[in-house]
């Protein structure tokens, strides 16, 4: 069924890769508050780059002045997995 939904276009789109990487912020992120605007989605081939500025960190267990001041989810087009998180 992957390979019909792919004949025409890839199963992820722009809007989908978007969506899916503000998913995965909220779920597994809940301690990064997010910079106001929408993030970077970048078309990287076969995966989508979307990059979230974080403004502060929140989780007490995070040390916010070496966390990371930006996450980029990077998400395969053809199946939506999750390739990368970094």
């Amino acid at each position: 069924m992957m390979i019909l939904q792919n004949a025409s276009a890839s199963f992820v789109t722009r809007e989908f890769a978007l969506r899916l990487g503000q998913l995965v912020m909220s779920q597994k992120y809940q301690g990064a508050v997010l910079a106001t605007g929408q993030p970077e989605v970048l078309d990287k081939g076969d995966t989508w780059s979307v990059t979230f500025t974080i403004e502060r960190w929140t989780d007490p267990l995070v040390d916010d002045r070496v966390a990371p001041r930006q996450l980029t989810v990077r998400i395969r087009k053809k199946d939506a997995a999750i390739v990368s998180i970094k």
